[in-house]
């Protein structure tokens, strides 16, 4: 049968959809495992949402034991069903919130995100397909979503939180086409256990496919060769092509001013504020790492600090990295649109280090801007046309690498500050954490010293 998850997984890629259905051994264990702090913030937002409709009955099971509660809820009475499910032929789908209204029932799909989004809209015209299927007439159809102009004051207010807009016009335009789409991965579902032409005429973006590598060795010969040719239209040249507008880069660096502080933030930023004064996903800044060089060719020294209570860390984060650094000299940040975005943030939360935050600010150099593709002073065809540290550092200074780490990437370290703060967390597993979390950080400011190293070696 093919679930509304499952209906995602086509839209997004069929050979995805193939994968999770009839091959999943081939998925490694923690495929999922990234997308879980999403699906917790959903689930927030959907608690949430059942305030706005006190009464109502959860229908508990999935596909058809949930089908046959919601059939039993349905002959009680109810007027507000949770999580009822419906089956319809080869389609199942469990929706959020259906309302009584009069001999129709109201649809309402609850997303974390703060607008509606078209693949919002394509998950309530499969739902209604299949309650519509089912004999459960669907009137409107509404998608309930974050208010991102809502600030938190004491208790979360659900009706300020959350907004409801009536998509019913658009999601019934989407009904028809679907229709073909559900028979289309139904196919899918149905294709063999070892991978063969269709997966191949499936992919549609191999250059940059994310589930290619799962299957791709089981391919026949001739058929792995003509994905390999599709995949890489221009190969890297060999040796790299490497341009450096050196009189540029030494004025550039040349207006930087010791001592050197390389800065790096990680953050948390949920739908549902955490805290009073803060938005829907407005960043948490809850560690920094600070690497400084007093002159050149000094020795770096390293301060840092993580919150590891759940509670506004802007204070004590503010106090403690105002300790370590020095009243002088220039601030290095990759990406600094970010750092200064939230140095601006903590000064207006915490107005007594505003003047402190203006002025690291005010310090502020972006390296990253050096490696742009357009109207950058150091290209390097290893790049990739890319200016991102997680590309530039494995060029430029392959000994230091996210490779070696636990942690390997921003969203990983977000998602990971909840579950260090949780009370509930073994103190064994919050410990390796809390290491894996502060190694993270630590390499993105000791990756910008390394490369300005080289840049100067370069000059």
């Amino acid at each position: 049968m093919l679930s509304k998850s499952d209906f995602r997984s086509y839209l997004e890629c069929p050979c995805l959809l193939w994968l999770e259905k009839v091959r999943p051994d081939l998925l490694p264990p923690d495929f999922n495992d990234d997308l879980q702090a999403i699906f917790e913030e959903g689930r927030k937002v959907d608690l949430e949402s059942r305030k706005l409709y006190p009464g109502g009955f959860e229908v508990p099971g999935f596909v058809r034991e949930g089908w046959k509660h919601t059939q039993t809820a349905l002959k009680a009475g109810h007027d507000t069903l949770f999580q009822p499910t419906a089956i319809s032929g080869e389609i199942h789908a469990r929706a959020d919130i259906l309302t009584r209204s009069g001999q129709t029932w109201d649809l309402r799909e609850v997303k974390s995100s703060t607008q509606v989004k078209d693949d919002h809209i394509l998950d309530l015209a499969f739902q209604r397909l299949c309650f519509d299927g089912a004999k459960v007439p669907i009137g409107r159809t509404f998608l309930i979503h974050v208010n991102n102009r809502y600030v938190r004051h004491g208790d979360i207010e659900p009706k300020k939180l959350l907004l409801a807009e009536d998509v019913t016009s658009a999601v019934n335009t989407a009904v028809p086409e679907m229709r073909g789409d559900i028979k289309e991965a139904l196919k899918v579902i149905g294709w063999g256990r070892k991978p063969d032409e269709r997966n191949v005429d499936a992919c549609t973006d191999p250059a940059d496919c994310e589930y290619l590598g799962y299957y791709l060795k089981l391919l026949p010969a001739r058929l792995r060769a003509k994905l390999e040719a599709m995949r890489y239209e221009e190969p890297l040249p060999n040796p790299p092509v490497i341009d450096v507008d050196k009189a540029g880069l030494r004025r550039l660096l040349g207006t930087l001013r010791y001592p050197l502080q390389f800065l790096d933030y990680e953050t948390f930023f949920p739908a549902i504020p955490m805290f009073d004064g803060y938005r829907p996903y407005q960043h948490v800044t809850f560690q920094y790492s600070l690497h400084t060089q007093d002159a050149p060719g000094a020795k770096l020294r390293h301060a840092e600090y993580l919150e590891d209570q759940a509670v506004d860390p802007t204070v004590r984060l503010a106090e403690h990295l105002r300790g370590n650094v020095a009243s002088g000299g220039t601030f290095i940040a990759w990406n600094a649109t970010f750092e200064k975005g939230r140095n601006q943030e903590m000064g207006e939360r915490a107005p007594k280090f505003a003047k402190f935050f203006r002025s690291v600010n005010e310090r502020m150099f972006d390296p990253m801007y050096i490696f742009k593709k357009k109207g950058g002073y150091y290209r390097h065809s290893g790049f990739q046309g890319s200016a991102s540290l997680k590309k530039v550092l494995p060029v430029i200074v392959p000994s230091l690498s996210y490779q070696d780490l636990t942690i390997q990437e921003g969203g990983t370290a977000s998602a990971s500050w909840p579950i260090l703060t949780d009370p509930k967390t073994p103190i064994v597993k919050r410990n390796r954490l809390r290491k894996a979390m502060l190694d993270y950080c630590a390499l993105d400011t000791r990756a910008m010293p390394a490369i300005l190293n080289h840049l100067k070696s370069v000059l």
